[in-house]
């Protein structure tokens, strides 16, 4: 049993599988999270998201770096936060709830660096943004660059 997850999960204040319907760069967007927590009286917004995992908790990191949950989790905080924009000056805080699936089915509450916030959220911005330019030029058949790079390519056999 873990007693911050527990805490987490029994908040009076806690809202499940909330969907929030958003729209960024002209694209409407959709974000469904797990559990989001507004603190109004510490002024702290929790946005958690629940993960199963068949590997040992230890090996949780590998998961979170090739599943990009970094960038889904800085996804779900500005649509937590376009959801109630006063929040925007409050504290941020993202926490992942892993529970193993297999052997001793162990919990364990993670926090995430601001830094890959920030990394996930250039991500996903990059992509909207590519998805806005499809978008309103309508051309989905190659990549953006395609389209708009002016560049010579170098053609080399020693790369």
């Amino acid at each position: 049993e873990n007693k911050h997850a527990n805490t987490l999960l029994s908040s009076d204040y806690a809202k499940t599988e909330m969907e929030i319907y958003w729209t960024k760069y002209n694209l409407d967007l959709k974000s469904k999270l797990d559990l989001v927590i507004y603190d109004d009286f510490q002024k702290v917004l929790y946005v958690v998201d629940v993960k199963t995992t068949s590997k040992p908790l230890a090996q949780f990191i590998n998961s979170y770096e090739f599943f990009d949950y970094y960038r889904q989790m800085a996804f779900y905080i500005d649509a937590a936060i376009n959801y109630r924009p006063y929040s925007i000056d409050w504290k941020i805080q993202p926490y992942f709830i892993v529970v193993e699936t297999k052997d001793f089915h162990q919990c364990k509450v993670f926090d995430v660096d601001p830094a890959d916030i920030e990394k996930g959220r250039s991500e996903y911005t990059d992509m909207l943004l590519k998805i806005a330019w499809h978008t309103k030029e309508d051309k989905w058949k190659y990549d953006k660059e395609y389209y708009t790079d002016e560049k010579i390519e170098i053609l080399s056999l020693s790369k």
